[in-house]
């Protein structure tokens, strides 16, 4: 599990995204960002790193972290279903790597996380 709490403590700016973001108000870290956001939303996304960028700087770091898996019996589980976790769990991935790597890549540094669920095992 990512705890931002260990990033906070070494000095690290955040910027944490959810669809709820109570839990992540909830834990009051300093100089964090919260925002609520879809990650299969480009445009919200990229505004979301672009108003951290303006506050904090270029991003060192993104942590893929967001997914769903909505368990089923493929034989009759409803196919939007499976688009939704496709959207999320990879369409969100890459967006978030889109958002980032052009600057990432022209710095010539930065590290991308993508983290995984034990259900895609």
């Amino acid at each position: 599990m990512v705890r931002p709490i260990f990033f906070s403590q070494n000095g690290y700016p955040l910027l944490l995204i959810a669809r709820r973001i109570e839990k992540l108000e909830q834990m009051d870290l300093p100089n964090t960002i919260c925002a609520q956001v879809d990650v299969t939303d480009s445009i919200a996304l990229k505004t979301a790193i672009n108003n951290a960028v303006e506050n904090f700087g270029d991003v060192d770091c993104l942590i893929n972290n967001a997914g769903m898996m909505l368990l089923g019996d493929i034989a009759d589980q409803d196919q939007l279903e499976w688009q939704k976790m496709f959207d999320i769990n990879v369409i969100g991935m890459l967006n978030g790597i889109q958002a980032v790597l052009p600057a990432m890549k022209a710095s010539r540094t930065g590290t991308i996380v993508n983290v995984s669920s034990i259900a895609g095992n």
